[in-house]
Formats: C-alpha cells, sequence, structure tokens
C-alpha cells in the first residue's frame, strides 16, 4: 500500500534518490531476505538439524517437542497409536488453546527425523528454568513407558540429551523410576479390576442374573437363595 502510495503523489525530484530506491525495492529485499532464510532452514531441517537460530516462542517449542517425540517413536514403533494418543493429550494440557497443526508437523518429523541433540542444544539456549527443561525428559518417559517397557534405544536417546539440557543422571535415574513405578500401579489396578469383574460374572451366574442387572436385582436373587439353602431347610437332607 505504501509504495502505491508513494507512486501517486511522486514527481522527479521530489525525493532523495535513496529515499525512492528504499521505497520500492525494500519489500522485495525483504521478501528475498526471508526466502533465504527459510530455504537455510529447510535445508537444515532435511538434514536433521533443528535450526539454532529459529525464534523461541510457543509455536517452536512445540516443534521442538514433535521433533523429539517423533524421533522417540521411531526407536521403537510399537502401540504408535497410544502414544500418539498420549502425545496429544499431553499437548492439550500442557499448552492449551494452541492452533498448532501436530499431525502434519510429526508427519514432517518422521520423514525428516531431527537428531535430538540439536533440539537439546536448542532447548537449553533457549529455556531457562529447569523444571521446564526436566518436563522433557517426563514428556520422552511418557512416551517410552506408554507400551510398559523403556527399551535400549529409548534409554540411549534420554541419556544423550540429558547432559545437553543441563540436567544430571539422578534426575534422569528419578523420570524413569517415577514412570516405572505408575506403570506398575496402573497394572495393579487393572488386574485388581479383572478380578473385581470376575469374581461379579460368576456371582451373577450363581444367582442366575445377568450383567444388567441392579443392585435391587441382586438382593432379590440372593434373598431367594438364602431361602431355598438356609439350613434350617436342611435337617432332614443327606
Amino acid at each position: 500500500m505504501m509504495p502505491l502510495v508513494f507512486l501517486t503523489r511522486y514527481r522527479p525530484g521530489q525525493y532523495p534518490d535513496w529515499l525512492v530506491a528504499l521505497v520500492f525495492f525494500g519489500p522485495i529485499a525483504i521478501g528475498l531476505i526471508y526466502l533465504i532464510g527459510k530455504e537455510i532452514n529447510d535445508r537444515k531441517w532435511k538434514k536433521g538439524i533443528f535450526p539454532p537460530d529459529i525464534e523461541y516462542n510457543r509455536d517452536s517449542l512445540m516443534e521442538a517437542y514433535i521433533c523429539l517425540a517423533a524421533y522417540m517413536m521411531q526407536r521403537d514403533n510399537r502401540e504408535s497409536r497410544e502414544k500418539m494418543a498420549f502425545i496429544l493429550s499431553y499437548f492439550n494440557k500442557h499448552f492449551p488453546g494452541h492452533e498448532y497443526e501436530l499431525l502434519p508437523s510429526i508427519k514432517w518429523s518422521y520423514e525428516y527425523p531431527i537428531h535430538p541433540r540439536t533440539v537439546a542444544v536448542w532447548i537449553k539456549r533457549h529455556v531457562k528454568q529447569e523444571s521446564a527443561r526436566l518436563n522433557i525428559l517426563y514428556f520422552l518417559g511418557g512416551i517410552a513407558f506408554t507400551d510398559g517397557l523403556l527399551i535400549e534405544r529409548e534409554y540411549k536417546v534420554l541419556k544423550e540429551i540429558t547432559p545437553i539440557l543441563g540436567l544430571k543422571q539422578e534426575q534422569l535415574d528419578a523420570v524413569i523410576n517415577m514412570h516405572q513405578f505408575r506403570k506398575e500401579e496402573q497394572t495393579k489396578e487393572t488386574s485388581n479390576s479383572t478380578r473385581s469383574e470376575t469374581a461379579r460374572h460368576q456371582a451373577l451366574v450363581i444367582l442366575e442374573l445377568t450383567a444388567s442387572a441392579t443392585e435391587a436385582d441382586i438382593k432379590t436373587a440372593y434373598r431367594k437363595l438364602v431361602k431355598i439353602h438356609h439350613p434350617d431347610r436342611m435337617t432332614g437332607a443327606s
């Protein structure tokens, strides 16, 4: 808009030549600089390098998370749906209201894997809070333990980026122990729930009821069986 207005009001000799050149060629130069910068960054992405000069903001931090997540999932692609669900749930919880296109970005990271070391360097440079960097390990650990097991290839990724993030081995061990304990508790809860459901099913079969029986139905059927099998009715039985 500015060059057009300038053009309609411009008269030869009215403004210095440098100003005329700036108005007309400035936007072109800015556009070229942007395209060149984008091309350089794209080449870095395709070489597996997280661009070190990328601006730090919410979207670029999410992109860093995605690069690490995709790389971790490539170390072990079992239960990929569950792992993807965990990733989406994490982003919705920790980046509420985001409008970032997660799935296309994850697909890109699969096609052009970014080495986690370059991502960790960028995070360490821009994320100053240690607790925020520690969340990276919690996030990646959550992906690894989705299938209940941390394999060697996954552990190698965590071990490599821990010192780059400015964290200690003890902190990584604590993260792993936490996820392992949580997974064991979930397994126990599932096992207890399964036993409870089995016992309920057996009881309903004895009471000659279906799974849709209400509490009142169960009480009525139980009292009926109590009357039939009460000891006083069995005094003359063999």
